[in-house]
């Protein structure tokens, strides 16, 4: 079974229900999948199958998905376009969008669990992941980016963008190590995973003045709302620079992990760095 015939037999354990078409639609509306990939791909980088991640990779994608519903909604980024797709409020109404979102966060937690890993794995799993969304993670990053007037240096845009949009991407790779039983180098992973977090989000940044909406399947909010971005405080130039650096960091973050095929990850990396939206 592949990862995505993987996530619609997750969706099989709840009763149907517009709740759960909502969930549905969400979920599976396509998307890159780079947080799955990042655990699958650490796995393979330590000669073990990608399938030992699968519960852990759908849960991150539950959190995931979750994120992007309530960041669409109207008192947030009010974006109606997702993926390409109408957003989850518009198709289904704000209640909804709301309460799909809910589920999936909650279900996520339940879902890491469905696996044959051990205790120790599992309950790491679930300290990194709760934390790494959480109220000092993910969600502090959601409310720091609604307040622009605190994004008044770089320093504070980045210490939101790292939480925000890199926690995510930093615990995909830790979420990997776990799996594959390797817990020696978790902070390496995580520095790892701020850095090409950091570059990740100023690439997105970067095409949003790029490319239209129709090109990257979801609507430029961040210029509608005025959002504070680094691109607007040091220029696309600089940016694009910042970008290559904190990929190479995080790269390098990782070529220091002992027993680890670090060049089965860096491919990965290097093809994100390449991507066009």
């Amino acid at each position: 079974m592949n990862f995505e015939n993987y996530l619609k037999e997750s969706l099989t354990l709840y009763e149907d229900s517009r709740l759960k078409e909502a969930m549905e639609y969400a979920l599976l509306a396509g998307g890159k999948r780079i947080r799955p990939q990042l655990i699958f791909h650490t796995l393979k980088a330590f000669n073990r199958k990608e399938e030992l991640g699968y519960a852990y990779a759908c849960a991150l994608e539950y959190i995931h998905t979750y994120s992007l519903i309530h960041d669409d909604l109207p008192a947030m980024d009010n974006d109606v376009l997702r993926r390409g797709k109408a957003s989850v409020h518009v198709v289904y109404g704000e209640d909804i969008a709301i309460l799909a979102g809910d589920a999936l966060l909650t279900e996520a937690f339940f879902q890491l669990t469905r696996n044959s890993l051990s205790d120790k794995q599992n309950l790491k799993a679930l300290e990194i992941l709760s934390t790494h969304a959480g109220a000092n993670g993910m969600v502090l990053g959601q409310v720091m980016d609604m307040r622009p007037e605190q994004l008044n240096n770089r320093v504070n845009i980045e210490t939101m963008l790292e939480k925000k949009t890199g926690r995510l991407l930093e615990v995909a790779l830790e979420l990997g190590a776990i799996a594959a039983n390797q817990f020696e180098n978790l902070k390496i992973f995580q520095e790892a995973g701020k850095w090409i977090g950091l570059a990740f989000q100023i690439q997105d940044d970067l095409f949003d003045i790029e490319k239209t909406a129709e090109e990257l399947g979801k609507s430029n909010s961040d210029e509608e709302n005025d959002k504070q971005t680094l691109l607007k405080l040091i220029g696309p130039a600089s940016a694009k620079e910042l970008e290559k650096t904190y990929y190479y960091r995080g790269i390098e973050c990782l070529k220091s992990i002992p027993n680890l095929n670090s060049s089965i990850l860096m491919e990965y990396i290097q093809s994100i760095q390449k991507r066009q939206y």
